[in-house]
């Protein structure tokens, strides 16, 4: 994410769409725990160039969607779910006709993502000990 500053993109972008989260039994969580909010970034690759710690509690790309959306607040952050391999568990949405809308429809409904996370949080599956981080 870094590039996208340093590329000077980042002033000239409205919305960045993240993919991907998965669907599982009709329900958004997570897709890649790693890389989503464990995976730690050195100074070189942070957006603010500053490393993450080891006992920070949120790192990875939400971290660095933080950071960006901090230093470029007219960012957006659209959350795709679903993708190639993700996409079964739409099927069980058919059943429970709105159960994904919230997530899906609503994506300007504030300006941070973490503000949707913590909205959502009871489908996403976000890890308890980060949900005060988002």
């Amino acid at each position: 994410m870094k590039n996208i500053v340093t590329s000077g993109s980042a002033s000239k972008i409205t919305h960045i769409n993240y993919a991907f989260g998965n669907v599982q039994g009709g329900k958004c969580t997570i897709g890649d725990a790693y890389a989503d909010y464990d995976k730690a970034y050195t100074a070189n690759q942070s957006v603010d160039g500053v490393a993450d710690t080891w006992d920070q509690p949120l790192r990875g790309n939400f971290n660095q969607l933080r950071k960006l959306k901090k230093a470029y607040p007219n960012i957006k952050v659209l959350w795709s779910f679903g993708g190639w391999t993700w996409s079964g568990g739409f099927g069980q949405d058919r059943a429970e006709p709105g159960r994904l809308r919230p997530v899906l429809l609503r994506p300007g409904r504030g300006p941070a993502l973490g503000r949707r996370l913590r909205r959502h949080r009871p489908g996403l599956g976000v890890p308890e000990r980060l949900r005060s981080h988002l």
